[in-house]
């Protein structure tokens, strides 16, 4: 099957164009991006955009040329709906971001440990120093500028918290721990300092053992990419630094903000060499953030951001978040905001749900230059389906997203081999996990061209009715077969979510193919493939 045939029929794109907007059949969320530079889409079939937003509940991205298109072909179509949402780091900052976090909101920026002072000091020594540096390295480096410099990772500022006290540093030698310092830096007070304390150092985002990893930014100071930061959840002025981007863009007519790799265990977070740091030191409770504690940090962080967002423009904002998939039984699942909930999370991504991305970078560049997908089988693809069958039930806004959340995500497009295939597979997967009140969504990069949209695949209108059987995924296993199958009023589903060889799956009678509409009997299914059956017409 070619791309063309996976878009809209041509009757529905009649009746699009006639101004009338066909749903699917269950709900989608999609990412708004443009087309990659790499990609060369053959004599698209193009309908406008108002009907692709008209076909979503969510719509998202960086705020760039495509999703202003977006918004306003919402607001030319006088739409009140999908919430048009803007992509910004959770507990990170993007580059622009980092000046304004150093020179306004530097309390917000998250510290860790990475030595001990070797003996007291007074309130105005200029040289200290360090002892028992963590994991043997001391993480402490000399300031190369009194602010960072956005476009040049070798012009940064680097300071230390001494109990309450900021010193920037001006020089170090890492063999004796002997450092200059700038005493009470950042209108911190100066003060004397017993033999013992800790030194904390911020927080940083990277991890120099995956310089190529293309989902990282590897942003320490003097790193590769631009500086980059992580805040603390725990802080007022985190909350604030973040309430004030929300700020800015509902000002420009969005609805709210898309929080990146926002979840109680932090990802690609390092200390000033580049190496991981699993969590940082909690102000509040004296001591290194568990999971726990950092659930708790992100509850606050949100309602910090609500009201503050809320008392400066009388509305609150829509706020979801990505990265529900790695932690979502143990404790995402209580960041959704719920029928008696209200002041966390309107919705969560479950990013890479069917498919993971492999990519590499270009050497010394952010950008992946090679993007495959690859199926998520086995006990994997069980896991992910439980947890997607579990916030269905839940009744809470999950979005399933096909595959990447951010920007590889346009990567998934009809230059990828066995394309059709990766959709069927993730598409028949979702509908495995969907329940009546469709409150969860299937997600896809929308891309957008010039101003207009391309159809969705017609797969996704296909009319299969409310599911009949339950979506508990251990019921839905077919004996004897590592296939799973769920019949809907006017469907049937059937996957094969496992490694092994292709398999032959016996077919009720009744049920026809839903792109040939031939009687079938049974179905042959390659690994990692996924068929969608209608009821025959009577």
């Amino acid at each position: 099957m070619k791309f063309l045939s996976l878009l809209l029929a041509s009757s529905v794109l009649a009746s699009t164009l006639a101004g009338a907007v066909a749903q699917p059949t269950f709900a989608l969320s999609g990412i708004v991006q443009g087309v990659p530079g790499n990609t060369h889409l053959s004599d698209p079939q193009l309908v406008p955009l108002d009907y692709a937003v008209g076909a979503t509940r969510l719509l998202y991205s960086t705020d760039t040329p495509s999703l202003r298109a977006t918004l306003k072909a919402r607001n030319d179509a006088g739409m009140k709906a999908p919430p048009i949402i803007v992509y910004m780091g959770g507990f990170t900052t993007n580059g622009p971001d980092v000046p304004i976090l150093e020179r306004h909101f530097r309390e917000g920026i998250a510290m860790t440990p990475v030595a001990r002072l070797a003996a007291r000091i007074s309130a105005t020594d200029t040289e200290l120093v360090l002892d028992n540096p963590v994991g043997g390295e001391l993480a402490v480096k000399a300031s190369t500028a009194k602010v960072s410099d956005i476009k040049d990772p070798n012009l940064f500022c680097f300071w230390l918290r001494l109990d309450h006290e900021l010193v920037r540093v001006t020089a170090v030698d890492t063999s004796s721990g002997r450092i200059s310092v700038e005493r009470g830096f950042a209108g911190s007070q100066a003060a004397s300092h017993a033999a013992g304390i800790s030194a904390l150092s911020p927080v940083y985002l990277g991890n120099r053992k995956q310089l190529d990893h293309a989902r990282h930014s590897n942003s320490w100071p003097g790193g590769p990419d631009p500086l980059r930061y992580a805040v603390d959840p725990r802080q007022p002025a985190a909350a604030k630094f973040k309430a004030g981007l929300v700020l800015k863009v509902m000002e420009a007519g969005y609805d709210g903000a898309w929080f990146d790799t926002f979840q109680p265990k932090p990802y690609n977070l390092c200390d000033a060499l580049g190496r991981p740091v699993p969590y940082f030191w909690d102000f509040e409770g004296e001591k290194i953030y568990d999971f726990d504690t950092y659930l708790e940090a992100i509850k606050g962080y949100l309602r910090n951001i609500r009201g503050t967002v809320l008392a400066k423009t009388g509305r609150q904002p829509v706020l979801y978040a990505n990265s529900a998939s790695a932690s979502y039984a143990r404790g995402v699942k209580k960041l959704f905001n719920h029928a008696d909930q209200h002041d966390l999370l309107d919705g969560y991504c479950f990013e890479d749900s069917y498919l993971r991305v492999e990519a590499k970078r270009a050497e010394g560049k952010g950008l992946a230059v090679r993007a495959g997908f690859v199926p998520i089988t086995g006990e994997k693809w069980v896991t992910n389906l439980t947890n997607h069958a579990d916030a269905a039930s839940s009744g809470l806004s999950g979005i399933c997203m096909a595959g990447p959340a951010g920007y590889l995500a346009a990567f998934l497009n009809n230059t990828q081999p066995h394309y059709e295939q990766l959709l069927r597979f993730s598409y028949a997967s979702y509908l495995l996990t969907v329940t009546s009140a469709r409150t969860t969504s299937f997600g896809l990069p929308l891309l957008e061209m010039n101003g207009r949209g391309i159809a969705w695949p017609t797969m996704l209108f296909t009319p299969i009715g409310n599911p009949v059987q339950s979506n508990s995924i251990d019921t839905l296993r077919i004996q004897g077969s590592p296939c799973y199958a769920r019949e809907f009023e006017q469907g049937l589903v059937v996957v094969n979510p496992s490694d092994s060889a292709v398999q032959s799956v016996p077919i009720p009678d009744g049920f026809v193919d839903a792109v040939s509409h031939r009687r079938v009997s049974s179905v042959t299914l390659r690994s990692a493939d996924g068929i969608i059956l209608l009821r025959a017409k009577r």
